[in-house]
């Protein structure tokens, strides 16, 4: 049966003061052995308190459901923008100028917390409460790094070195609340909530909330490569449910991950379905991405000179494209 396994990461989790470098390498290489089958993996023993992701998702449901013009006053200004509340229809990732495709979501996108951030005034603890979960995310994904660097065979701090500003300016990593509103009845014709899409960056962090809908593919990942211009991807592919796990953090890999990895940790396709049951569609899901990036002036190339298949990016062009390709504004 294909599955996303389970990697208990508490040896390197919050709870743990210190990891060793061995502890480290333990969890590294049950990472690559999970990321190179199919580029997702929930961690368990990860040590973020579900009291702390339940604060973050309560003040996301309460702006989610203010009036729309009070959203407007904090709505992203462009597509390059990384702050602020994306309306639905704003970000889509429909490929191929899909027409009569619609996709039902909402987001709010925080790049920082600095004084120039864009946070809604009539929720005190919006901020705060999202403030303390990316701080948990930030260090727990400083220590996936140091995971991913010793299991590629490269210094610890290999990885750190290249996102040491994340939520710090001049990096593009972001903390992502998102929101699909409840449905009744039949969907309209080429409504989704999230078309198939593969994430952009390094990797991504995904707290759900207890309703399914997740689906990624599980491909043959052997056709796949990069290039400075675009993706290639396998079309063929069983879909399979990434439901949500209590406790558990669901991780997938990130363009620019694969492309290091020389494709051993491969960006794989997913996509938000709408319910078919009636109980599940009538309620709104919700879940928080944290969607990790390079520092932008990092050169991205694969640390084995012998994948020949992969071009050198500079992050922040990378990722300038991307937001451009997905945001409509």
């Amino acid at each position: 049966m294909k599955e996303i396994c389970v990697v208990d990461v508490s040896k390197i989790g919050l709870l743990t003061k210190d990891p060793t470098k061995v502890e480290l390498e333990t969890v590294g290489n049950q990472l690559r052995l999970a990321f190179s089958k199919i580029g997702f993996v929930y961690l368990s023993g990860h040590g973020i308190a579900e009291s702390e992701i339940e604060d973050a998702m309560k003040v996301s449901k309460e702006f989610f459901e203010l009036e729309e013009v009070k959203k407007y006053s904090v709505s992203r200004p462009s597509p390059l923008a990384r702050d602020g509340w994306v309306a639905p229809g704003r970000e889509t990732f429909i490929e191929n100028n899909a027409e009569n495709v619609h996709e039902l979501r909402e987001a709010f996108d925080i790049n920082g917390f600095n004084e120039d951030a864009r946070f809604p005034n009539n929720i005190p603890a919006f901020k705060t409460n999202l403030m303390d979960l990316a701080k948990r995310t930030v260090k727990l994904s400083e220590r996936l790094l140091k995971c991913i660097s010793l299991t590629l065979g490269r210094p610890e701090n290999f990885f750190t070195n290249l996102h040491s500003r994340v939520l710090g300016g001049k990096n593009a990593s972001a903390l992502c609340t998102l929101y699909y509103p409840a449905m009744q009845g039949i969907p309209p014709e080429g409504h989704v909530r999230c078309s198939e899409h593969g994430d952009y960056g390094t990797f991504t962090l995904l707290f759900q909330d207890q309703y399914p809908g997740l689906r990624v593919r599980f491909a043959n990942f052997g056709f796949h490569r990069f290039s400075s211009q675009y993706w290639v991807k396998s079309p063929s592919g069983q879909w399979i449910s990434a439901k949500p796990i209590p406790g558990t953090i669901l991780v997938n890999i990130g363009d620019l991950l694969e492309m290091w990895t020389g494709g051993l940790f491969p960006a794989t396709r997913h996509r938000m379905i709408i319910p078919e049951e009636e109980v599940l569609k009538s309620v709104p899901r919700q879940s928080i991405v944290f969607f990790v990036h390079p520092d932008n002036d990092v050169v991205v190339e694969p640390v084995d000179s012998d994948a020949k298949d992969y071009s050198a990016v500079v992050a922040l062009d990378r990722v300038q494209r991307r937001f451009s390709e997905t945001n409509q504004f």
